[in-house]
């Protein structure tokens, strides 16, 4: 057999009720077999609070954690349980696995140990045991146990697959060398469903290079048995490593044919692993989220382990605090709050970020964890330096590199890496590129510092100005040690120490849209919708100033794409519409405030979310998208009184002709970007639901306009315009106006439109906040709700 002495061993997760997918010495990459952990259940209840369980829902508890995989939960409770109850076999084993999860073998073996003094043929223990005795290299004690497996349990699958791994593992003499993938195959051949096992045989094809033996057998077993998506997928993978590129793709097209959800969630992962290497972004993205959306727990760490270099600590406590079987949302959030295209599947910051893992991986590998030296670690924050400079020199100077990042920067970041020990570690000096012999330094004159300042010149000038302050160094060894040569090292320390402070909180990507940039208005309203619903609707405004046509004179026609996407507070999307039409644009003039209006519309839970707008003229080819947070209030109780929100607009006419610009009634021009020449009237719309009426069927409300401005002193109260009812009174203050009316509606339903314009004339230019208050005389309650607008020359 392969020699694979001193390769370190790592298990999967123990599970007793399926086979465990081991590592064999060398060999696999998947580590951990799934743990559906459960959400809402709070399961950190703290030493104190378990301490104040009884020991029936201590044991409930302990369960409870168990079958969520709270595998820290689980051991303590059962601990605290194990000190005041009786032991049994359950408890024990359940004790075991946790242990064994939490890498505390030598715990998890006492716990086996005495769960099968209580019941010397248990399986599960036994199991365990085995489980222990491969991770921590126990060849006599792995036989003996294998050996009392067998004759303890008819499980001959088990059986075989521990003694495959045992075989394999410790490299016992008395079986052929080929038993390990004989024996997987084998099994694989009687039950191809058996995904432990064939992840195991796959990653040992994979990284033993058995790739033409892997080929083979799973071409063997699609012949055989269809193309099942399982057997696709390690297909797949296999020629993915092999670097025949469009085969895996091929494979990975027939997969995405036959449905993603016929995957695990960890296969889908790895699945967008190897796509982003092939560099099919859109399967990939689609991949990482479909699994991100169903993976446990233990596969949520994982994935987001390969974010360790990107992530802030809130973010990371962000994820802990993640619930329980549900820690994958947290990375559809993380993703989709950097997307620079989050109405598309695909996520291009999503996919630079594994670009940069492969690159790291080929450019600056490390036998240390985690595969990549600090080098890498920049690389994958900022990306491809915008300039790099090396140095080297004589047998005093180490190997040594500067990397300068200054692009859409006010302030370059700055980044020097010296290698010591084969390994390249970011450091604030440069001095530190020198093998520790100042004195020699000094008495050679200070070349080597001299030339390193100098070959830095290019990426800064403060580098010459130190180079040339080197050569004035006079006096004796200690005076430059501790005196001047120091300070021109501190000088140097400040140029880098934005990269370790400002760097370290930011990161760098540019997307480079493959279509031209354009602006456009949009404006989000809601209103009350059916049901327990709320209307969701999004005005657009298109300045004709942004129209590119070839012939801008007489009618124009302009073809668009239009979309909104509204996520979750977890970026999960809930709503999407589009449409594509072409406007058609008699009498065209380009100017800024022309605006080509649409609307598209949705019903909504009421709630928190996030939102993306996109709009895009398709000839010529450009393209905006907008993102925003959004709250949809809730009109929903029938007992409560609600004001909509407040819609801007050019005009708003009573007309019943339908349209989609007509809300129940009234014919409204909107007007998204809020913004209104001097003199042009500003109208308001709203919407009051749940008015009580008094016993003749009438409703009475008392209604305050509130405007107010930065920009001074505002026109009275004459100049809100419209049929508000009897005029109460106005109230002058600097910088506001306050205007009162009472108004009777006489609208049957409970829901009533109102309107009303605004006559800026004589308004200083300038930003505008109107305030709208609404009393029910009948009820007393009362409703408040504001908008901004901006008044122009």
């Amino acid at each position: 057999m392969k020699n694979r002495a001193g390769k370190e061993l790592k298990m999967s997760k123990f599970n007793p009720d399926s086979i465990m997918r081991h590592v064999r010495p060398g060999v696999s990459t998947l580590l951990v077999v799934m743990a559906f952990l459960l959400a809402a259940v709070p399961l950190r209840a703290g030493s104190e609070a378990l301490d104040s369980l009884s020991g029936e829902a201590l044991a409930g508890y302990a369960k409870n954690a168990v079958e969520h995989k709270n595998w820290q939960a689980a051991a303590e409770a059962i601990e605290k349980w194990l000190k005041s109850e009786k032991e049994t076999v359950g408890m024990l084993v359940d004790l075991g696995k946790a242990q064994l999860h939490l890498e505390d073998e030598k715990d998890a073996e006492k716990s086996f140990k005495r769960a099968l003094d209580l019941d010397k043929k248990n399986g599960t223990a036994l199991e365990g045991l085995l489980e222990v005795y491969l991770v921590r290299r126990k060849k006599n004690d792995m036989l003996k146990t294998l050996k009392r497996y067998k004759s303890a349990t008819h499980d001959s699958t088990k059986a075989l697959y521990y003694e495959a791994l045992a075989a394999d593992r410790f490299e016992l003499k008395n079986y052929e060398e080929t038993f390990f993938w004989d024996t997987l195959e084998d099994l694989v051949r009687r039950d191809p469903s058996n995904i432990q096992v064939l992840d195991v045989l796959c990653d040992a094809y994979i990284n033993d290079n058995f790739f033409e033996r892997g080929i083979l057998f799973l071409n063997e077993l699609l012949d055989s048995g269809g193309d099942h998506s399982e057997l696709l997928f390690q297909l797949a993978r296999i020629y993915t490593h092999t670097g025949d590129k469009e085969l895996a793709r091929e494979m990975f097209s027939k997969i995405e044919e036959t449905g993603l959800e016929n995957l695990t969630p960890r296969q889908r992962f790895l699945m967008a692993r190897e796509l982003f290497r092939l560099d099919e972004v859109t399967l990939a993205c689609d991949a990482y989220f479909s699994a991100a959306r169903e993976m446990d727990d233990d596969l949520a760490e994982e994935a987001v382990n390969d974010l360790r270099d990107i992530t802030m600590s809130d973010e990371k406590k962000e994820f802990k605090l993640s619930p329980s079987g549900k820690k994958g949302i947290f990375l559809i959030s993380f993703w989709n709050r950097k997307d620079p295209t989050p109405t598309t599947v695909k996520n291009e910051r999503l996919a630079e970020h594994y670009r940069r893992i492969e690159e790291v991986k080929n450019k600056y590998h490390s036998p240390m964890r985690p595969g990549y030296d600090e080098r890498g670690r920049v690389y994958i924050k900022h990306g491809e330096p915008d300039q790099k400079t090396h140095y080297s020199g004589n047998w005093a100077v180490r190997e040594n590199e500067s990397w300068l990042y200054s692009k859409n920067r006010s302030n370059p970041l700055i980044y020097h890496f010296v290698e010591v020990n084969n390994y390249y570690r970011m450091v604030y000096r440069l001095q530190e590129a020198l093998i520790p012999d100042m004195e020699t330094e000094i008495k050679l004159g200070a070349r080597n510092i001299e030339a390193l300042f100098r070959s830095r010149a290019e990426i800064h000038p403060k580098y010459d100005q130190l180079a040339n302050e080197i050569t004035r160094i006079e006096g004796s060894y200690q005076d430059a040690r501790y005196g001047y040569m120091m300070d021109l090292f501190t000088d140097e320390e400040m140029l880098t120490e934005r990269g370790f402070l400002e760097g370290e909180v930011t990161e760098t990507f540019e997307y480079d849209f493959k279509e031209d940039p354009m602006n456009f208005y949009y404006a989000p309203v809601t209103l009350k919708g059916p049901d327990s619903l709320s209307a969701l609707g999004v005005y657009f405004g298109l300045p004709t100033s942004q129209v590119k046509v070839p012939d801008p004179f007489g009618t124009v026609e302009i073809p668009v794409e239009l979309e909104v996407v509204v996520f979750d507070s977890w970026w999960q999307e809930v709503a999407r519409k589009s449409e594509s039409k072409t406007y058609r644009v008699p009498n065209f003039v380009s100017a800024q405030e022309n605006l080509i209006p649409d609307l598209l519309y949705c019903t909504m839970k009421p709630g928190y979310y996030h939102l993306a707008v996109r709009m895009k003229q398709t000839d010529p080819n450009q393209m905006q998208i907008y993102k925003s947070n959004l709250f949809v209030p809730s009109y929903r109780s029938p007992d409560s009184l609600y004001i909509s929100d407040l819609v801007l607009a050019a005009n708003v006419v009573e007309d019943n002709q339908p349209s989609k610009y007509n809300i129940r009634g009234h014919l409204i021009s909107p007007m998204p970007n809020g913004s209104f020449k001097s003199g042009q009237p500003v109208y308001i719309y709203y919407e009051l639901y749940n008015l009580k009426p008094d016993a003749q069927d009438r409703k009475y409300v008392k209604v305050e306009y509130l405007i107010s401005s930065r920009a001074g002193s505002l026109s009275l109260a004459k100049k809100i315009i419209s049929t508000l009812g009897r005029f109460i009174g106005v109230r002058n203050e600097v910088g506001r106006v306050v205007t009162t009316f009472e108004r009777e509606i006489d609208r049957r339903g409970n829901i009533d439109p109102v309107y009303l314009s605004i006559d800026p004339t004589g308004y200083n230019p300038g930003t505008y906040n109107l305030m709208v208050t609404v009393q029910d005389s009948i009820s007393g309650r009362a409703v408040s709700n504001d908008v901004t607008f901006i008044i122009s020359d």
